[in-house]
């Protein structure tokens, strides 16, 4: 091991800092500090030099149930118009809740937080206050990004290409587009619209489509596509003239499902179509249209995973970057 010198000392030192002058897992470091697991004599010694090495001091409590020297996570959404709108979303504040659950249950801490637009680096990073990290899937500033090397990260949710260090937990979109698929064959249509936005770049929507148009011909049923502008995204009402099983899929949005739902009741339309729709926040779908088929997707289940594939990462900092798929409910 190399010799420990005052150089190693930062303002915020963070249990990845002692993982690396100790050179073992953050995982080991914080079942040591918190004195959970067993560990041989000498890796505690090597643990505990490094920790006078750097300076590092144990965060306070922050409620009864946190540990001592639980670790501190961060999970970042990108900022929108409005600082602070990504987190309050239904899917935000599912995600981090589905996170909170698996950390808080393994004494760690979790903090919520956006990334700037301007490009600048939140002080959560620059102070190295995180010792790991959960991104919601975007697309974000170079600088951010760059300022993440190094510090364990996970992508959750795959509406933007991750960058290839990184650990991806996404839904099992290809998956969804068979189980959408089969949901039709099921119903006897002959026709199929897969209808989503124009010029649509969410990656997540854009494999669901895919999976399902090659499903669907696998099964013998016609499908064409209809590209929609999301301020006026309504199908044209000759799509259903004498065709009074055409299948009609909204891949994604929840926003789109409602127009759609709506459009298609109020033209009378919802009983010459076989409706499927691809949706996150389904009691608000079903609140205002019951008899709705529906694909869900729960950001809940997503920030749980993601949560766990971190506390792996910490384990196995060295591993090749790992993809976690989680299920749609259909």
């Amino acid at each position: 091991m190399a010799a420990f010198s005052d150089k190693s000392k930062k303002n915020h030192p963070t249990l990845a800092d002692i993982a690396r002058l100790a050179g073992c897992s953050v995982g080991t470091v914080s079942g040591i500090l918190n004195r959970k697991g067993s560990h041989a004599p000498a890796m505690i010694a090597r643990v505990m030099e490094a920790v006078r090495a750097t300076g590092f001091i144990p965060r306070k409590k922050s409620s009864p149930e946190m540990g001592p020297t639980g670790s501190q996570f961060a999970l970042f959404f990108p900022e929108d118009d409005a600082p602070g709108t990504a987190r309050a979303t239904f899917l935000g504040i599912s995600m981090t809740r589905g996170a909170e659950e698996v950390l808080a249950g393994a004494r760690h801490h979790l903090l919520t937080a956006e990334s700037r637009s301007d490009g600048s680096v939140p002080a959560l990073i620059t102070k190295g206050q995180a010792d790991g990290v959960i991104l919601r899937g975007a697309n974000y500033p170079r600088a951010f990004l760059e300022s993440l090397r190094g510090i364990p990260c996970v992508w959750a949710f795959g509406v933007h290409t991750p960058p290839l260090d990184m650990d991806l937990v996404s839904v099992d979109n290809v998956r969804l587009g068979v189980l959408a698929a089969d949901r039709f064959a099921e119903s006897g249509v002959g026709d199929v619209v897969i209808m989503n936005r124009l010029n649509e770049d969410n990656l997540e929507i854009l494999i669901r489509v895919l999976s399902c148009e090659h499903a669907l011909r696998q099964r013998g049923i016609s499908v064409s596509r209809l590209a929609m502008e999301s301020s006026t995204i309504e199908p044209p009402v000759n799509m259903f003239s004498g065709k009074r099983h055409t299948g009609l899929f909204i891949p994604g949005h929840d926003d789109d499902v409602l127009k759609v739902c709506g459009f298609l009741h109020a033209q009378g339309l919802m009983e010459k179509t076989e409706f499927l729709g691809t949706v996150a926040d389904h009691k608000r779908v079903l609140a205002s249209y019951p008899d709705t088929r529906l694909i869900r997707i729960d950001p809940e289940a997503v920030g749980r995973a993601a949560a766990n594939q971190l506390l792996w990462r910490l384990e196995n900092l060295h591993a090749p970057p790992q993809t976690v798929l989680v299920r749609a409910i259909g």
